[in-house]
């Protein structure tokens, strides 16, 4: 039985589920996550089966078309220390280099902690700068 609208991993997809379980081991309560656009819909598949909550997470935007827009929405996570960044890279031909693009912007904001990754996934935790105010 298939629901309509309901999400079924790909082999695309279970890519990630190393990367997931791997989060789900080190998330803590605080923690925040950024999940790229692409990584959407795994995630919260994976979310749900491994026990990470899904109310500590942002989705990101895809905008291929201005990638100035990343940047604001990365500035959506300040005052959040702790951020894991979920990176999930699709035909070359569609992406145009958006996840390595994404991990400077990230190494922009934040101090590298943890790092896994697979060929085509990248899991990131930043400690991220806070503003003085």
């Amino acid at each position: 039985l298939r629901l309509p609208g309901a999400f079924t991993p790909t082999a695309r997809d279970i890519g990630i589920r190393p990367e997931m379980r791997y989060l789900a081991r080190q998330f803590q309560p605080g923690d925040w996550l950024y999940v790229q656009y692409w990584a959407h819909y795994p995630f919260r598949y994976y979310a749900r089966r491994y026990g990470i909550p899904l109310d500590a997470y942002t989705a990101g935007i895809t905008s291929r078309a201005d990638w100035s827009h990343y940047a604001k929405d990365i500035d959506r996570l300040e005052g959040k220390p702790r951020v894991w960044v979920l990176l999930q890279e699709v035909d070359a031909n569609l992406s145009g280099g958006e996840m390595s693009y994404l991990e400077q912007l990230f190494s922009k904001k934040g101090k590298q902690i943890d790092r896994m990754h697979s060929p085509k996934v990248i899991l990131i935790r930043y400690q991220m700068e806070t503003s003085s105010m």
